[in-house]
């Protein structure tokens, strides 16, 4: 019977079938010793209909499992090719161009004005045929850590060309005022930069606009329920997908808690770039009749 079952993974027939889905994947949030994607309990009775036992019901053969175990925890270990955002952590790799995983994470982490006009002006360096972008593809998987496994929350493949596409369109729905305005005209007495200095956060990095949805403690520590809404947003910036209408409601119910409280210790700024952005983005999107299409790219 064992020569008979399909690798799900490869298509293989006759593989010796893996028991446990080895190495333990680290590096993602929230298991500080690791995790498996896949795991089968021996003695219960659910994974061992009509008689197969021991991953012959979700057959992946030793090979394939080893493999994509090795390469999630490659990517995870790698500065380059993963980003944490609150809980989830997200592994970003493209088919061939070396790039653009770092590109993307960096777009969406910091979200620097002056960086994201560059990329959209030239996505990658030494990259000027369009063909190049229409085939090679960018993957990136988000995945969070519970009781010991590792679980997969979104899973996305697209075309660079498509993913550049999407995040140029997310950039310009979440637009106040331009990002763009003059900065190199320092005014006298201005101090200079120096290596220590740092820019400042931008209002539209994914990780400040997830904190703007999340109702803050005493403490000023946010909740922990944030994994969904990360997902959420990101596939919002390289899908093309509108937020729910529903997430207004935590984003307005700040401001307006913002808005009366008076606290001359710890005083807020209900006026947010990142919160007023969102809710933009919120609106429109949700306002949109059809998904527009992207535009060609110069």
């Amino acid at each position: 019977m064992g020569r008979d079952i399909v690798c799900l993974v490869t298509g293989e027939v006759g593989r010796p079938i893996a028991r446990s889905h080895k190495p333990n994947i680290l590096g993602v949030k929230g298991l500080a010793s690791g995790g498996y994607l896949v795991f089968f309990a021996k003695e219960a009775p659910s994974f061992s209909s009509y008689g197969l036992e021991m991953g012959q019901n979700a057959p992946v053969s030793e090979q394939a499992a080893a493999a994509y175990a090795l390469a999630l925890d490659n990517l995870l270990k790698s500065e380059d090719t993963h980003v944490n955002m609150g809980p989830i952590s997200v592994c970003i790799w493209a088919k061939t161009t070396t790039q653009a995983p770092g590109q993307f994470k960096a777009m969406l982490t910091k979200a620097n004005p002056e960086q994201v006009k560059a990329f959209l002006k030239a996505p990658f360096a030494g990259i000027a045929d369009r063909e190049i972008l229409q085939r090679d593809r960018l993957y990136t998987v988000a995945l969070t850590g519970n009781a010991g496994r590792v679980v997969v929350q979104h899973w996305l493949d697209q075309t660079l060309d498509e993913a550049i596409c999407h995040f140029a369109k997310w950039w310009e729905d979440l637009q106040i005022v331009s990002p763009y305005r003059a900065s190199s005209n320092n005014k006298k007495g201005r101090a200079k930069k120096t290596e220590e200095s740092k820019p400042p956060a931008s209002p539209f990095a994914i990780p400040n606009l997830a904190r703007i949805t999340l109702r803050q403690s005493k403490g000023d520590k946010d909740y922990k329920l944030v994994a969904e809404r990360v997902v959420q947003l990101y596939r919002a910036a390289l899908e093309g997908t509108s937020l729910p209408i529903t997430m207004l409601k935590p984003i307005l119910d700040e401001f307006h808690s913002a808005l009366v409280k008076d606290d001359e210790k710890k005083p807020t700024d209900p006026f947010s770039q990142s919160r007023f952005g969102l809710v933009k983005l919120i609106w429109i999107r949700n306002r949109r009749k059809e998904i527009s299409l992207c535009p060609p790219m110069n």
